[in-house]
């Protein structure tokens, strides 16, 4: 039995604060947990987010979705850094989180059943970036909440993901 460490800080309780703290791996270096889009495919495998990862096999795609990842990651940072400190949430950082969102939007649609027509939701998206819906959800639950949110900054400062933000 190999005796492997977790690759990730996992201590949110919240999945958007968990990928916000992807910036840093457990050796502390903020050089970021998250460096390719198979790292990105690995915290939420570790975060049990997804149940089958969609992953393309088109390397172009996969690297634009790694960039929405990396946008989205620090877009949630910034809401969190308001929310830790008691300022008012920013707006570009939702307007990206919403489109993130969006991505998930589709359609009802009647399909053929075992058992006959049966109505089902489709999604449009075809995108890779589809995989992000849950770390958007999560966030945008963590700005509905405001302040109740609970969102503060770690007290311990020889915390990897505290000696990060100074």
């Amino acid at each position: 039995m190999r005796n492997t460490k977790p690759r990730f800080i996992l201590v949110g309780a919240n999945l958007a604060i968990d990928f916000a703290n992807t910036v840093v791996d457990l050796g502390g270096h903020p050089a970021g947990a998250l460096r390719t889009w198979p790292d990105f495919v690995a915290f939420l495998k570790s975060t049990r987010s997804v149940e089958e990862p969609w992953i393309t096999r088109n390397s172009r795609e996969s690297a634009a979705a790694f960039a929405s990842t990396l946008k989205l990651r620090d877009c949630i940072r910034a809401i969190l850094a308001a929310l830790a400190s008691g300022e008012k949430v920013p707006h570009k950082p939702v307007e990206f989180v919403n489109r993130v969102l969006a991505l998930h939007a589709g359609c009802p649609k009647l399909v053929q059943g075992r058992k006959g027509w049966e109505l089902t939701h489709v999604r449009q998206c075809t995108d890779a970036a589809r995989i992000l819906f849950p770390i958007a959800e999560a966030a945008a639950r963590i700005v509905t909440g405001g302040a109740k949110a609970g969102v503060r900054k770690c007290g311990n400062f020889a915390c990897v993901l505290c000696r990060h933000r100074r």
